[in-house]
């Protein structure tokens, strides 16, 4: 038997049926996809008749034993956005069932080798492994499920070895208990996290653990960095109406436990000052002393503005070397002199330093996100 939808032949149905008494018989078979022969749905179960509750009574089994989603075109399913690639081996089973008056509905579901990407956007999660058993269909309630990931990339960042806990909810949505990751050779854990019907909207606290400073400093852009350094902190996101934004995030190195740092970022902090700015021999040390700096604390402060992230790092330390300048107290001004010599400044000092970073990749990401989920409504 031809299944179809909307005009079009979307497989085929074939049933061996076996009578068994007067008013049941039991039956076995599978349906197969146009383009995917070499995969089929497998089928039994059996019909009958309830002489004490006179009706009907039946039990299907349904038997995914192997689909390699890189043979299916998922286009014809669902609407996903262009460059979109999804890849992976899927098992899965299903019960539906009738007998003594009581309905019983439950699936279950497990992928390996798991791969979603977006070339256009420079995102990919591959290494997805995990299973979905739901007791209960007519409810939409899972037991708690367990998935992996070993690395994800969005533009230049980078997750490995994520893990997460996650259960449906019915009505309350998708809550993901748990969830972690390395990154910047450190741990990153998230706070409980609830996906709910109608909303597309959410919060969630990352809680950072031995981050690598230099590991950070490049996934952030932020000039030519070398050095050494651990970081601890949390980063608060908000996904809110297509945007993804960082809300007063702090990162902030261990207490006792300083480092090094070597940055070329001079052109990154006084682009667009003007040459007779008061501000800018201030920026002209700071740049000087970052190039090869000495620090025993340090601070750095995260927040979205429009469609920037602005990174405050506070620092405190002294250079590594005398650095060629002068400092007029009266002024509180900084100027270069010709040679370090006797009039080089290397005691201690505190840097403030900003720098402001597009994250387009980021927004972007989010605006994606909004753009699958109304896709799929």
């Amino acid at each position: 038997t031809e299944l179809k939808a909307h005009g079009k032949t979307l497989g085929g149905l074939a049933l061996t049926l076996r009578q068994q008494g007067q008013s049941a018989c039991d039956f076995v078979g599978d349906v197969h996809s146009v383009g995917l022969s070499e995969y089929s749905l497998l089928i039994k179960g059996d019909v009958g008749f309830d002489p004490v509750r006179q009706g009907a009574e039946f039990s299907i089994d349904l038997y995914l034993p192997s689909l390699n989603l890189d043979d299916v075109d998922l286009a014809e399913f669902v609407d996903l956005p262009e460059k979109v690639v999804v890849g992976g081996r899927l098992t899965g089973q299903a019960r539906f069932k009738l007998r003594h008056g009581q309905r019983e509905a439950s699936a279950a579901m497990a992928v390996k080798d798991g791969l979603f990407a977006n070339a256009s956007l420079a995102q990919e999660v591959s290494g997805i492994e995990g299973s979905l058993s739901v007791p209960d269909l007519s409810g939409l309630r899972s037991e708690l499920a367990q998935f992996s990931f070993q690395q994800a990339k969005f533009g230049e960042f980078r997750l490995t070895e994520g893990a997460f806990a996650l259960r449906l909810e019915g009505d309350r949505g998708l809550l993901v208990e748990k969830a972690s990751a390395k990154w910047g050779d450190g741990v990153v854990r998230a706070s409980a996290l609830r996906f709910t019907p109608g909303s597309q909207n959410f919060e969630v606290d990352l809680s950072c653990e031995r981050l690598s400073l230099a590991q950070v400093f490049a996934q952030l852009g932020i000039g030519k960095f070398s050095g050494k350094g651990i970081l601890n902190g949390r980063i608060p996101l908000s996904y809110n109406d297509g945007a993804l934004r960082v809300v007063g995030g702090l990162l902030h190195s261990p207490a006792s436990a300083g480092g090094t740092l070597r940055m070329s970022v001079h052109d990154l902090i006084t682009t667009g000052v003007p040459a007779d700015a008061p501000q800018l021999g201030q920026l002209e040390f700071a740049a000087a002393a970052l190039q090869d700096f000495v620090y025993k604390s340090m601070s750095i402060n995260l927040d979205s503005k429009a469609e920037n992230l602005v990174v405050a790092m506070q620092v405190d330390g002294h250079p590594a070397r005398p650095l060629p300048f002068r400092y007029d107290a009266a002024m509180g001004t900084f100027s270069r002199v010709s040679a370090a010599g006797a009039l080089g400044i290397n005691q201690p000092v505190q840097l403030d330093v900003n720098f402001i970073l597009p994250v387009d990749t980021l927004l972007n990401y989010g605006k994606d996100i909004k753009s699958i989920w109304d896709r799929m409504q």
